[in-house]
Order: structure tokens, then C-alpha cells, then sequence
């Protein structure tokens, strides 16, 4: 992210209406700082304020699948499956004392999982 103040011409595709997009352009104001707004001059001296979440919703869209996928914050986890064995014992609607048995598997942060076989996990 940019926090100076930058100034970038956006080259019209006929060469007549070229305009301009600034950053930055009052360095005491922190609402338009970190890149939050963009000026953007058009070549009759129009002024036009646009907020980044705006420009960054619009590449989303016109965006292909790999392009997308790179603007979503994501974050990556390894993780340990770990299948267990659970045993219920049933005080009603089972006969008194029979046992439930059944699996689940159970997803684990791979620090927790080293942690656990050293020793106890820290809170």
C-alpha cells in the first residue's frame, strides 16, 4: 500500500480523454490516507472522489476465477484429523448401563497437535 502521496495517468484506448487518479493528496487528512479515496481529474477539470472498496469490487468483477481467488483474504492452516472413539453411557430410553459407541473425527491446528504429544497445551 502506498502512504505518499502518487499520481497515475490512465491512458484513454481512442488517445483523447486521458484522466488522472491521485492517492494521498492531503497527507493530514486521515480519512483519504492509506490509499482509502481516489481523486480522479478528468481532462475538462472535473473532480470525482472514489472510495478504494469501490475500485477493488469492480477488478473482483471483471476478474477471472485465479484473479479473485488472489483478491479474497485467505488464510491456510494445516491441520491433523484425529479419529476418536466416544462412549456414552444412557440413563433413559437405552436399557441402564448399556454403552453407545461411535466415531467422530476431529479436525486439529497442527501447534496444538505437537503440543499435545509433548505435553499439555498452553492457554
Amino acid at each position: 500500500m502506498l502512504d505518499t502521496y502518487e499520481k497515475f495517468r490512465m491512458i484513454d484506448k481512442g488517445k483523447k480523454n486521458d484522466f488522472f487518479c491521485e492517492v494521498n493528496w492531503e497527507l493530514d487528512n486521515k480519512e483519504i490516507n492509506e490509499c482509502k479515496v481516489v481523486r480522479v481529474t478528468f481532462p475538462n477539470g472535473d473532480e470525482s472522489f472514489v472510495e478504494v472498496k469501490h475500485l477493488n469490487e469492480l477488478l473482483f468483477a471483471i476478474g477471472k476465477e485465479s484473479t479473485q481467488q488472489r483478491l479474497i483474504p485467505q488464510t491456510i492452516t494445516p491441520v491433523h484429523v484425529k479419529d476418536t472413539l466416544w462412549e456414552l453411557k444412557s440413563m433413559k430410553d437405552v436399557k441402564k448401563g448399556e454403552m453407545l459407541r461411535f466415531t467422530a473425527s476431529v479436525s486439529v491446528p497442527c501447534p496444538f497437535y505437537k503440543q499435545n504429544i509433548i505435553g499439555k497445551v498452553k492457554k
